[in-house]
């Protein structure tokens, strides 16, 4: 009861507390190595934001992005990082956490602001529940969601100076809202549904003057201008893999939406009960349900329920319509029931959510509990035993498998095997399982090798049975057989299986190169190098294997003139100076051999 009565004596103590509460959540994901989806933006694999500061402009040009994936902001913060300690986790970390406090911090001030009619200790302990919301820890512990995490705080801090323009009509607030508004759909795209609130806001409060909610709709619409800039002549159209989103295979619209209903569902689940958390979702994850499932119904009941929610409560519970707006317009839009979205699920898509469905608990809590909108946060902490004792119960539960789902995060390992163990129906999630094991055998001294070998394919084969149509999965499984378990024959069988599929891949055939090579059918091994030098002529692999076989099969006239060739494309390699020596010694020319 002290510790109320001192922080409520200031906002600023409140507003300090909420941050280090939101860093302190997630400390103990600071030793965690990189995740799979990492790579993709935060270590040196990638070519683009491990050149550092002088890439951003690249980044802020870059094509092959839809109109919601462009994230150059985002991408931008990983260059600039990169520049400063190199590809080093521990940094990365650092900075998810204080970001995530400054989400926290940032939604404060902005229901504060959009709730003030609503008493600060229901607010107060919406956020808290936000903070130890298990369905956020995707977010901070994948550095995926480091775009979520500045669209959030570039959006709320928009919206907080919408709020000063709506109240004051100054036009400073208006340009600096303008500002952060764009820098928010530069680092997500996606908070572009999130516009609608504000004008929600207008709506239920009853804003008066025209100007003034012209000024705000011109605000978010001349943002979506400026974002549309940067999208010209640069939108790609997206490319969807049934192993990730099995809804591309239902060809009718109505089978789509009932498959998608049954899918949202699941979302509205994890908001309520978070179990069981995972870092993707692909083929075999969901049933292809359709409007023979009751679940479906139960689905589209409850996004009826939030609509009626948001119409009906909007005077009386203004926290509750505000909570399932939310809900509506962070969930639904990329829910694959109006378009397709890469994947056919992503928790990570549930970030805004999980405020909203914060904000309904505390809502009801307060309406039962009979809490005031006069109510101050001693009045409620302190006097009101059921309030303050149901507010710990939560933050204990939800803490408790925050804090415990952060260290299934530690490493690939780890996070792989108990997807996979967790989803042991989903293809992405049994191929990560088996291809981080093989990581995990090759980086690490391992007691049992043969039997991590055995369990690394059995996930790849688990994998492959779920869905054969993947390449990528079949790839792994024959470079395991290859590399691994020395199968060359079992790996060839599985390479042909991967050309079928794609007939025109260069690694496919390179991996068939490398099986026949080792089968000692030279002559068709070379035959499958050249097929990859003319599907892709400046294939470095390709060239070494073709050098390595001419060589020590004595063809050395054979062997420099494709050396010739290396040396044209890859003058910085030392390769093809190691091959020229062989070459050089084959003709007794020792000196310019050494």
């Amino acid at each position: 009861r002290s510790i109320i009565a001192y922080l409520t004596d200031s906002s600023q103590n409140l507003n300090w507390m909420v941050f280090f509460f939101g860093v302190l959540m997630y400390t103990n994901i600071l030793p965690d190595g990189f995740t799979f989806g990492d790579e993709l933006v935060g270590t040196g694999e990638n070519t683009i934001t491990s050149r550092g500061i002088s890439a951003i402009p690249d980044i802020f040009t870059e094509t092959g992005y839809g109109w919601f994936d462009y994230q150059p902001l985002a991408k931008a913060s990983f260059a600039l990082e990169y520049s400063l300690v190199g590809q080093y986790y521990l940094f990365s970390n650092f900075v998810q956490i204080g970001l995530f406090g400054l989400v926290c911090l940032v939604m404060y001030l902005m229901i504060g602001r959009l709730l003030s009619g609503v008493s600060p200790a229901l607010r107060l302990m919406a956020i808290l529940l936000f903070v130890v919301h298990p369905a956020n820890t995707i977010v901070v512990n994948s550095l995926l969601g480091r775009a979520e995490m500045l669209g959030f705080i570039f959006f709320g801090l928009g919206t907080i100076k919408l709020i000063d323009w709506l109240e004051l009509a100054k036009p400073k607030s208006l340009v600096l809202a303008l500002l952060l508004m764009v820098l928010g759909l530069l680092s997500q795209p996606q908070v572009m549904s999130w516009f609608l609130l504000p004008v929600f806001a207008v709506w239920v409060n009853g804003i008066k003057g025209k100007s003034k909610v012209f000024g705000l709709i011109g605000c978010l619409l001349g943002a979506i201008f400026v974002y549309a800039l940067f999208r010209i002549g640069n939108l790609s159209d997206p490319n969807i893999l049934a192993v990730y989103n099995p809804l591309i295979e239902l060809t009718g619209f109505s089978e789509r939406l009932a498959a998608g209903l049954y899918v949202l569902l699941h979302g509205f689940k994890l908001l309520m009960f978070p179990h069981t958390l995972l870092s993707s979702y692909s083929y075999g994850s969901f049933e292809m349900v359709g409007w023979n499932n009751p679940m479906v119904y139960i689905s589209l009941l409850i996004l009826i329920a939030q609509l009626l929610v948001v119409f009906l409560a909007r005077k009386r519970l203004p926290m509750l319509a505000f909570g399932a707006f939310l809900i509506l317009i962070d969930l639904v839009p990329f829910s694959n029931l109006f378009s397709l979205q890469s994947s056919i699920f992503d928790e990570k898509n549930l970030f805004g959510a999980t405020l909203g469905i914060c904000l309904i608990i505390v809502s009801l809590i307060g309406f039962f509990l009979k809490v005031k909108d006069t109510d101050t946060i001693k009045q409620v902490f302190v006097r009101n035993n059921s309030f303050r004792y149901l507010l710990l119960l939560l933050l204990v539960l939800g803490g408790y498998k925050t804090y415990s789902r952060n260290y299934v995060w530690v490493n690939n390992y780890k996070l792989t095997t108990v997807d996979a163990e967790s989803d042991p129906n989903a293809a992405i999630a049994n191929f990560q399982a088996g291809k981080y094991l093989r990581v995990e055998y090759y980086k690490y001294p391992v007691q049992n090798l043969i039997s991590h070998i055995d369990s690394a394919a059995f996930y790849l084969n688990k994998s492959i049975e779920i869905f054969n149509q993947w390449p990528t999965s079949i790839i792994e499984l024959g470079e395991l057989r290859l590399q691994d378990s020395g199968q060359p024959g079992l790996a060839l069988q599985l390479f042909e299986k991967a050309a079928q599929i794609e007939p025109e891949n260069p690694e496919i055939v390179l991996n068939i190169g490398l099986s026949l090579s080792s089968l000692g059918r030279t002559g068709e091994a070379i035959e499958m190098f050249g097929t990859v030098l003319e599907m892709d002529p400046t294939n470095e692999r390709a060239m070494e294997q073709i050098l390595m076989l001419y060589t020590n099969n004595s063809y050395f006239d054979e062997a420099e003139y494709v050396n010739q060739r290396y040396f044209q494309l890859h003058p910085e390699s030392a390769q093809p100076y190691f091959y020229q020596s062989k070459i050089l010694l084959s003709r007794n020319d020792t000196i310019k051999a050494l």
